[in-house]
């Protein structure tokens, strides 16, 4: 299932895309989400969306629970999404879009727990999929579900390659009206800008050099941006993969570790001016 989110937003402001905060788990950081809760405190054009895995879930029954890797006074699902929702709480009018994970997602058949917290808490749920409307942007958020590629052995080659497969990944879910993509669940953060172009131009004997990017334009009325004129972002985490002294499945797996981190994506006169990487 998908949702579709709109707002009204200024023509100029900042948005946080973060993620991928598995609370509960013995390597989330509580300073680091504090950090991005306090941005949107103090700061009145910056905004947040949620990317999912809000929480380490696993239930008590499941043949993936560890308590050697979750906080032992937040062993339930339960107790991690009133964490969770506790810390988002103050700043409930910032978010935008709070979207679940499969940590979110796979745990109660009969009880969404996500959904119960943004409910309690004032925060907007979207799905597995959500479009998001600011106006002049538009944006199509997806948690996500594949394993990033290790790529190749040199580590440039390597970028390249995973760039290549977040840009492919998200373009085949065919948000054709979205001007950004972003995905979380890898831990990773990663940032895919529109691709420039250069082109020899003639208006009959004139010739002229220009680099753009390709336009916005219309499919049957309906609006439609080109995939190479897209922003592509994965969103990072406020997770540690490892540490000493407990046992994590991201260590069981040797999956590469992250810095702890998110996306902030700027908006000036209602057009995507730039994107970085925050690490926190």
């Amino acid at each position: 299932m998908a949702s579709f989110l709109r707002h009204e937003l200024p023509k100029d402001y900042k948005l946080i895309l973060t993620g991928d905060w598995h609370c509960g788990a013995v390597g989330f950081d509580e300073e680091a989400a504090l950090h991005i809760t306090g941005r949107l405190l103090d700061e009145a054009d910056t905004f947040g969306v949620f990317m999912g895995d809000a929480v380490e879930g696993k239930l008590a029954l499941s043949k993936h629970f560890n308590p050697d890797g979750l906080q032992k006074h937040r062993l339930t699902a339960g107790k991690q999404f009133d964490y969770w929702g506790d810390l988002m709480h103050d700043t409930a009018p910032k978010w935008l879009a709070c979207i679940p994970g499969n940590h979110d997602v796979y745990l109660d058949p009969d009880d969404d727990l996500m959904a119960r917290v943004c409910r309690e808490h004032g925060l907007p749920y979207g799905d597995y999929q959500t479009w998001l409307d600011l106006g002049d942007v538009r944006g199509h958020l997806w948690h996500g579900f594949p394993t990033m590629p290790k790529g190749a052995k040199d580590p440039i080659q390597r970028e390249g390659n995973q760039k290549s497969w977040l840009k492919r990944s998200l373009e085949e879910l065919g948000a054709a009206s979205a001007h950004f993509q972003a995905m979380g669940h890898t831990h990773y953060m990663m940032i895919v800008p529109p691709l420039e172009k250069y082109a020899l131009l003639d208006g009959g004997p004139n010739v002229k050099a220009r680099a753009y990017v390709q336009p916005e334009g219309t499919v049957d009325g309906m609006p439609y941006v080109p995939p190479d004129a897209k922003w592509y972002f994965n969103t990072g985490t406020l997770s540690r993969s490892g540490g000493f002294g407990h046992r994590r499945y991201s260590e069981v797996k040797g999956y590469r570790p992250q810095p702890l981190g998110y996306i902030e994506m700027t908006v000036c006169n209602g057009v995507i001016e730039s994107a970085r990487k925050v690490i926190v």
